[in-house]
């Protein structure tokens, strides 16, 4: 591939954070793999010195971690992937309709040239023709094409998301398979994967995504996360902490074992302040301060 698309937006949104050196890296490796239209050599040392960067091997590295999956001795991309498919499953039909229009137009011109002068029939048509009446192939690619959106939709649809909204989800699916020009089975199959990638690493909130929502956002082209935790402190997937329990959690993280010996800090006794004070203290009796002896 000679050209791809850019989002400006997208891409500033993702490396906001890199150095001007591993800036350089990102937009040089993108460009290498689009170029190549194959994954990336495994070995960072050569991809440094394909793209120029040998003496920064380190910079390198981060970005194909940041933003590479390596996968069989390969760093490779998902959304780069996606693109180089749609490109090229695009230039394969454009040879094809070119190939089948130069034929139509052979065949054009091979019978007009072979066709005899007929002379003008005078007499009434016993029948006349329907004028209104089309070729029943005309208004059947329409039904074709719908079927198969609805096959490769179930796809996506039962990948692992939760099932609500599946008129809007199947309304915004046809949409982006019509403006991304792609083949919608192969669109949904990114889908799913990419949805049960996420779901078997946890990424949090995932399991409460609707359908819908995940297409109108195209959440397919988010970063994976990685080494992310939650719950303050303890691993992803860990069940959902009290509110007690979250404030020992991030007194731990920033004391230590030692807790703050005032404040809102969480106790022995899980942050029931009541449990410190005798029951028979809770409440103290009334005193008229302004009656007299």
């Amino acid at each position: 591939m000679h050209y791809y698309q850019f989002n400006i937006g997208d891409y500033a949104s993702h490396t906001s954070r890199l150095s001007p050196m591993e800036d350089l890296a990102y937009r040089r490796l993108l460009d290498l793999y689009y170029l190549n239209e194959h994954p990336l050599n495994g070995c960072a040392t050569d991809v440094a010195r394909e793209i120029g960067l040998v003496e920064h091997v380190t910079a390198v590295e981060y970005v194909l971690s940041k933003f590479f999956t390596f996968e069989n001795d390969c760093y490779k991309q998902k959304r780069i992937d996606f693109e180089i498919k749609k490109y090229k499953t695009n230039h394969k039909n454009q040879k094809k309709a070119g190939i089948a229009s130069a034929k139509a137009r052979q065949a054009k011109a091979k019978k007009e040239s072979t066709d005899v002068e007929r002379t003008l029939n005078t007499s009434p048509t016993p029948v006349q023709p329907n004028i209104n009446q089309e070729p029943l192939t005309k208004n059947h690619k329409p039904v074709i094409k719908d079927l198969l959106c609805e096959e490769a939709f179930s796809i996506f649809y039962s990948a692992g998301l939760i099932k609500r909204s599946k008129a809007k989800a199947f309304s915004t699916f046809k949409s982006l398979v019509k403006q991304m020009e792609c083949d919608p089975l192969e669109f949904a199959e990114l889908l799913s994967d990419d949805i049960k990638h996420r779901i078997s690493t946890n990424q949090f909130g995932i399991d409460k995504l609707h359908p819908s929502t995940y297409l109108n956002q195209q959440r397919w082209t988010d970063d994976y996360e990685t080494a992310k935790q939650s719950n303050n402190g303890l691993p992803e997937g860990s069940r959902k902490l009290s509110a007690s329990e979250r404030i020992r959690a991030r007194n731990e993280a920033k004391y230590g074992n030692q807790q703050p010996s005032s404040g809102l800090g969480v106790g022995e006794n899980d942050g029931d302040l009541r449990i410190s004070v005798d029951p028979g203290e809770w409440r103290e009796p009334f005193i008229d301060v302004e009656s007299g002896p």
